[in-house]
């Protein structure tokens, strides 16, 4: 019979929970952290993992000015150099996740680095997009609302979306 040994188990999930925590963004589908010292509005609110009211009125702070971009982010998802920099931070974590395979290897990944890389990018991507209704709603200038309407007339919008753009619509 075969015993467990708890503190190896115990230890093996602190290992585990290191590397998640050990990038500001701990879930895989966070964006990596910022690499500016301090980065705009914008950038803390599309980033943050434990969003909270300051981050939404910073950027609802700046009206107009910011709906151009936040209106690109609905309609697209974010821009090339977010994707770009998102997908090697992705690429990292499951090289992490494949690390602590090679010494674990009852505790194996279920996903190819293509399926997990593509998985979470999908998840960034549409986080991203909620984001941005969620701010436009925030903002509520007419340019802000227009650019909600655009996002709603989008054919097949996943339900996450959709629901955001009709709370944000709804908003002011």
């Amino acid at each position: 019979m075969k015993t467990f040994d708890h503190r190896r188990i115990a230890a093996g999930l602190l290992i585990v929970a290191g590397a998640a925590c050990s990038q500001p963004a701990s879930s895989a589908n966070q964006p990596p952290a910022s690499t500016s010292s301090k980065p705009t509005p914008l950038v803390a609110w599309l980033d943050c993992v434990e969003c909270g009211d300051a981050q939404l009125a910073a950027v609802a702070a700046q009206k107009d000015t910011v709906v151009p971009e936040l209106k690109n982010i609905l309609l697209n998802g974010p821009p090339p150099p977010r994707l770009q920099a998102q997908r090697a931070y992705l690429d990292k974590r499951w090289q992490t996740l494949k690390d602590y395979e090679r010494l674990h290897p009852d505790q194996r990944t279920p996903y190819s680095e293509q399926d997990y890389v593509q998985l979470y990018l999908q998840k960034f991507v549409l986080l991203n997009r909620v984001r941005a209704a969620r701010a436009l709603g925030a903002i509520g200038t007419p340019s802000a609302k227009d650019a909600l309407a655009q996002g709603q007339a989008l054919p097949g919008l996943p339900n996450d979306l959709s629901s955001a753009i009709e709370r944000a619509l709804a908003a002011k």
